[in-house]
């Protein structure tokens, strides 16, 4: 039951981030690969820029990526990178980022741990 629970969860949130309509300004969302090893997303640029993404995806990452690209679609711009090494989160983690005013992102990164579904709060200074 527990891995029927955490394999649900993780599909829930894979959908939920990528695709549904227009992304709001001051979000982010993305999701690590079932390998661990890259991270891909949307964002809308009126709330991010390039750099910021960057920053998100290597936390995502566990700390820096080699690689990055965009393509713009009507709901926003997409991104891959590849991690540096492999994700700390494991495959199929996704966390969604609010930017905040005082010039922080705030999100939630879900993942499994031991087949529970865990969470982390970060705030990353952008």
């Amino acid at each position: 039951m527990r891995i029927a629970v955490t394999l649900a969860a993780a599909g829930l949130l894979l959908l939920s981030a990528c695709g549904g309509g227009p992304i709001q300004p001051n979000v982010a969302s993305m999701n690590v690969s079932k390998d661990g090893h890259m991270v891909s997303g949307r964002y809308n640029a009126q709330g991010f820029s390039e750099s910021e993404i960057k920053t998100l995806a290597a936390k995502m990452c566990g700390g820096s990526i080699t690689s990055f690209g965009l393509k713009d679609s009507d709901d926003g711009i997409g991104f891959a990178a590849k991690c540096a090494g492999q994700s700390p989160y494991g495959g199929f983690a996704g966390s969604t980022f609010y930017r905040k005013e005082n010039g922080t992102a705030e999100g939630y990164i879900t993942y499994s741990n031991n087949g529970n579904l865990a969470q982390e709060k970060t705030v990353i200074k952008l």
